[in-house]
């Protein structure tokens, strides 16, 4: 796991702006370069206010982004979603096993 970074940002471009890509996150599609530093950006401030972490899951091999992870303060979350957070954690677990699954089956088998 890494930090997003600028070199990042046709990378997170490609993956923000497929609508598959987000159907777990609330996060709207881009569709410009602009949008993706903007998210970079964003990504950036979030670690340092200590609200959230957005990081990526980076290849070894060629340090390209093979996932996203997030971690969210929950007084952030209250703060900002209208939904129960007990339920949403259900959710994120849920997913992010999911994801990790992916990403360790992606890994074994490149």
């Amino acid at each position: 796991m890494r930090a997003v970074a600028e070199k990042d940002r046709e990378q997170i471009l490609s993956i923000y702006s497929d609508a598959e890509a987000l159907k777990f996150q609330a996060s709207r599609t881009i569709s410009t370069i602009d949008e993706a530093d903007d998210l970079i950006v964003n990504f950036t401030n979030g670690f340092e206010r200590r609200l959230f972490i957005r990081w990526c899951i980076a290849d070894k091999l060629n340090d390209e982004i093979v996932a996203m992870k997030n971690v969210e303060r929950r007084e952030y979350l209250g703060a900002n979603h209208n939904f129960e957070y007990d339920n949403d954690v259900v959710k994120t677990i849920k997913v992010t096993g999911e994801v990790v699954q992916d990403v360790i089956e992606y890994l074994v088998n490149t």
